[in-house]
C-alpha cells in the first residue's frame, strides 16, 4: 500500500469529516492535506494512548527530533518522508511543525485551564497551526486569509472539546475553562457524566456561542478572492457546525459515543459549499 493510501485509510475513510472536506480538492492537494492531518492524528495520539506520561514525553520527543531530521533531509519515519516534498514546495516552516508538538506537550503537562484565554494558546498550537499550513497548500493572495486560517482553527478546535467533553474528562483532561465551570456550578464529575439539562446544558451553551463566533470572525477575516482555494477549510467549517447544530437539537446532551452526521448529510453540506463557492466565484468575475 503506497504511504498516501495508508494515510487516508487512517484518517479519511469514507464516511468522515475530512474525507467529505476533501471530496472537491484535487488530488495533489488533498494528499498533501491528509499527509498533515496525519501528523496531527499521530502527535494526538501519544497524548491519547500513552498512559505513562514519562512514555509519553519520550514519543514527543522522539518526534522532535524526527521533525529536525525532515528538515535535513534525513527524514526516517514513512510519514515524514511523505511530508518532505510539502516541506520543499510550500513555505511549511519548521517552527510550525514544532508548534503542534509542543501544544500536545501542553495537553500532557496542563489537564486543567483557569480562563479561556490559557485555552486559546492550546487551540492555537494543536489547531490553528494546521489550518495555517492548510492555507499554504491551498494558496492564497491576501495575507488576511491567514487571519481566517487562525480564527477557523480555534474554532474548530473548541467544537472538538465540546463533543469529546465526556472522552476527555474521564481521562483526567478538561478542556472547559475552570472559571467558567465556577460560574454555572459544574464539577469535573458533571463533565464526566454529561447528563442532560441543567447548569451543563447552561455551560455547553456558552461554549457553543464561543465557537460561532470565532466562526463567524473567521469568514470576516477570508477576503473574496482567496475564498474558493480556501474550499476544504470551509467545508471542514460547516461540517462542524453542523455537528454543533445536532447537539443543539439534542438540548445539549451528548452520548457515550461520539455525535456523527450520516454521510448523505455530509455529502450534501459539502456539495452545498462546493456550489455556493462556485456561484460566489462566478459573481465576482463578472462583476470585474
Amino acid at each position: 500500500m503506497a504511504p498516501h493510501d495508508y494515510f487516508r485509510d487512517k484518517i479519511a475513510q469514507p464516511g468522515s469529516l475530512l474525507y467529505y472536506s476533501l471530496l472537491y480538492t484535487p488530488q495533489a492537494g488533498r494528499d498533501a492535506l491528509i499527509a498533515l492531518h496525519t501528523l496531527r492524528h499521530e502527535l494526538l495520539d501519544v497524548l491519547d494512548k500513552c498512559s505513562d506520561a514519562s512514555v509519553a514525553r519520550m514519543k514527543l520527543n522522539w518526534w522532535r527530533e524526527e521533525l529536525h531530521r525532515l528538515f535535513q533531509n534525513q527524514a526516517r519515519h514513512p510519514l515524514t518522508q511523505a511530508l518532505l516534498p510539502l516541506t520543499q514546495r510550500y513555505t511549511l516552516p519548521l517552527e510550525h511543525f514544532l508548534e503542534i508538538v509542543d501544544g500536545v506537550q501542553m495537553g500532557l503537562d496542563v489537564t486543567r485551564y483557569s480562563s479561556c484565554n490559557e485555552l486559546l494558546l492550546y487551540c492555537h498550537r494543536v489547531s490553528s497551526m494546521v489550518t495555517l499550513m492548510s492555507v499554504e497548500i491551498l494558496g492564497y493572495t491576501e495575507r488576511a486569509t491567514l487571519k481566517f486560517a487562525h480564527e477557523l482553527g480555534v474554532a474548530l478546535q473548541l467544537t472538538r472539546f465540546i463533543l469529546n467533553l465526556r472522552h476527555d474528562s474521564r481521562r483526567g483532561r478538561i478542556f472547559i475553562p475552570l472559571d467558567e465551570m465556577n460560574r454555572f456550578g459544574v464539577n469535573v464529575n458533571d463533565l464526566k457524566e454529561a447528563a442532560p439539562g441543567g447548569k451543563l446544558k447552561e455551560l455547553l451553551r456558552l461554549q457553543a456561542q464561543r465557537v460561532r463566533e470565532y466562526h463567524a470572525k473567521a469568514l470576516a477575516q477570508l477576503p473574496a478572492v482567496d475564498r474558493y482555494r480556501q474550499l476544504p477549510l470551509l467545508t471542514e467549517a460547516w461540517l462542524h457546525l453542523a455537528l454543533l447544530d445536532k447537539l443543539e437539537d439534542r438540548d445539549y446532551w451528548l452520548p457515550e459515543q461520539p455525535l456523527t452526521l450520516a454521510p448523505l448529510r455530509q455529502l450534501w453540506i459539502a456539495w452545498r459549499t462546493l456550489r455556493r463557492e462556485k456561484g460566489m466565484r462566478k459573481s465576482a468575475t463578472q462583476g470585474a
